[in-house]
């Protein structure tokens, strides 16, 4: 009796193991224990959702950021979602359906990151646009909102829930801001690129630093903005930032050379000067040179840093026209040279057609990444997670899950990942029918001995 009684347990406990695997979709977690939900926006009369950004919290709840054009199909507005950790809109956010579109802005909101601040409250970020949506006055903007969806104003100067910051060089007035992010103390780092000769012909990298109240931090380049030009290219693009322990910043991107493109770090100091260190100027690029000339476009769309002084970046290497391979790099944080104990001489390169879009440093020695994934013309999610060397086995199937929404559209794009309580969550966009495009959300079983990370 005893006997069997060890046997049945240790079958449950094997069972319990392999449907709790790592890196599986979670059953508690979506519609119909899917471990997946869509929704959307649709301001009236349209159909069209952009998502662009996603926070968490340490409760399990997620924020979700993205743009929808209004009923006029003229103007461009915020629009942020909460979820419960059961994974259905919180009828609690907004007025009651779980969800907020701005409408108070002049112009049109073209949202691109959310975060929460150093107290818990929504921070979202973007560009206030005037007139034409492409080639239209822009200016940085900032909007503050409680975790029920309700505005919050800023301390002075601004006393008001929104603040706008523009750079306007040279009488060119296109200002616009790409990343958040926001640091223990609750200052608020704003990236992006501010124009400098009509139609975008060159520009500089912008960055403003904003206190906890949203006034301008004169501790950071005398008036809380600054302006970098690259050392041989003007076109670039900063896609992420993350905010060291110090105070510094980091940026990563592309610069473009050439006809090809090269992915780009760069490093600020807590006081907002380039550090001649990274680099030896602040700049640092990393070529994969995969294809021909011509096919050579490498960009870094994700950044982080390890718990032990690495700079880790993600992205896509071009191969041919329309194929490319996701790659992580990881370098020295303080210098930028490149760690040949990562990878093959620094960097893995991942098979099949598609780029790591996000990252996350688990630790040390693993990295969760985001990639959106080409098989046979249909764009799934992937989420993986790799070691030192290559996938972990340990996580998903091989060291990836794949994430179909099932709609016969099959274009399904992720965005942003974020990890509460072990558990991986990833944010994308899901085309529902020809002119319907939703937010998408998936969350997946994690380790809780990794620690958080909300966005």
């Amino acid at each position: 009796m005893k006997g069997r009684i060890r046997l049945s347990l240790a079958i449950l406990l094997a069972a319990s193991a392999a449907h709790a695997q790592e890196g599986a979709l979670d059953p508690t977690f979506g519609i119909l224990s899917s471990g997946r939900v869509v929704y959307g926006h649709d301001v009236p009369a349209n159909l069209n959702d952009t998502p662009q950004a996603l926070v968490v919290d340490a409760q399990g709840n997620s924020y979700t950021l993205g743009r929808s054009l209004d009923e006029t199909g003229t103007k461009w507005r915020a629009s942020v979602a909460k979820l419960t950790a059961a994974g259905v809109l919180d009828t609690g956010f907004g007025g009651g359906d779980g969800k907020i579109t701005t409408t108070d802005i002049e112009g049109s909101f073209w949202a691109t990151d959310i975060a929460r601040d150093s107290i818990g409250q929504l921070v979202v970020a973007g560009s206030r646009v005037f007139g034409d949506i492409a080639l239209g006055d822009r200016d940085f903007l900032v909007c503050r909102f409680n975790t029920g969806g309700t505005p919050i104003d800023f301390g002075p100067p601004t006393n008001n829930h929104c603040r706008s910051i523009f750079f306007d060089i040279a009488g060119s007035n296109r200002d616009q801001l790409n990343v958040l992010k926001i640091a223990p103390d609750g200052s608020m780092y704003l990236v992006g690129f501010a124009e400098s000769s009509p139609g975008l012909a060159t520009a500089s990298i912008a960055v403003v630093k904003l206190t906890s109240t949203g006034a301008l931090d004169t501790s950071f380049s005398g008036d809380g903005k600054a302006l970098f030009n690259l050392p041989v290219s003007s076109v670039f693009l900063i896609n992420d930032a993350v905010v060291a322990a110090d105070g510094s910043l980091y940026l990563g991107g592309f610069e473009e050379l050439g006809n090809d493109k090269d992915a780009l770090a760069v490093k600020l100091t807590p006081n907002g000067a380039l550090d001649p260190a990274f680099g030896g100027d602040g700049f640092q690029n990393y070529a994969f040179d995969l294809g021909a000339v011509g096919f050579r476009d490498d960009v870094a769309n994700a950044i982080d840093l390890t718990a032990d002084g690495k700079l880790l970046l993600g992205g896509t290497a071009q191969v041919t026209a329309d194929t490319e391979s996701g790659f992580l790099l990881r370098a020295f944080a303080n210098t930028a040279s490149q760690d040949i104990d990562f990878g093959n001489g620094s960097r893995i390169l991942f098979g099949g057609n598609g780029p790591i879009v996000d990252l996350i440093s688990q630790s040390p020695t693993r990295t969760l990444y985001a990639r959106s994934i080409n098989q046979s013309g249909a764009l799934r999610f992937r989420v993986g997670r790799a070691t030192e060397s290559g996938n972990d086995v340990a996580f998903g199937a091989g060291g990836v899950t794949d994430i179909n929404f099932g709609f016969a559209q099959a274009t399904d794009v992720p965005k942003e990942i974020a990890v509460s309580a072990g558990r991986v969550i990833v944010m994308g966009s899901v085309q529902r029918s020809a002119t319907d495009f939703d937010f998408g959300v998936a969350r997946l079983r994690g380790d809780a001995m990794f620690a958080d990370r909300f966005e």
